[in-house]
C-alpha cells in the first residue's frame, strides 16, 4: 500500500502535524483522523466539528472529502491546512 507524509496545519490551534497516509484513503477519512489526533493532543482545548474541512496551500482549493488522496495532486511533503 503506498502511502504519503501530508504536512496538516491547524491554524486555530497553532499547530502542525506531519501524518502518513495511504493514497487510498478518502480525504473525508483523512479528515476526521486530523481531526481526531487534535482533539487527543489538545486535550479537548481545541475540539474540531462536523463542518471542518482540507484546504491546498498549494492549490488554494478545499479539498473535495469524497477524493481520494490518489485521485488529487497530494504528494509528500504537501501542506494541507484544518480549517
Amino acid at each position: 500500500m503506498k502511502k504519503v507524509l501530508i504536512e496538516i496545519v491547524v491554524p486555530a490551534a497553532d499547530i502542525s502535524y506531519n501524518i502518513e497516509a495511504p493514497l487510498s484513503m478518502t480525504i473525508s477519512d483523512l479528515t476526521v483522523l486530523v481531526c481526531r489526533t487534535v482533539r487527543d493532543s489538545l486535550y479537548e482545548k481545541f475540539i474540531p466539528d462536523d463542518t471542518s474541512l482540507l484546504y491546498d496551500a498549494s492549490t488554494k482549493k478545499i479539498l473535495n472529502a469524497n477524493s481520494l488522496i490518489g485521485e488529487l495532486n497530494i504528494k509528500n511533503g504537501s501542506k494541507l491546512i484544518l480549517l
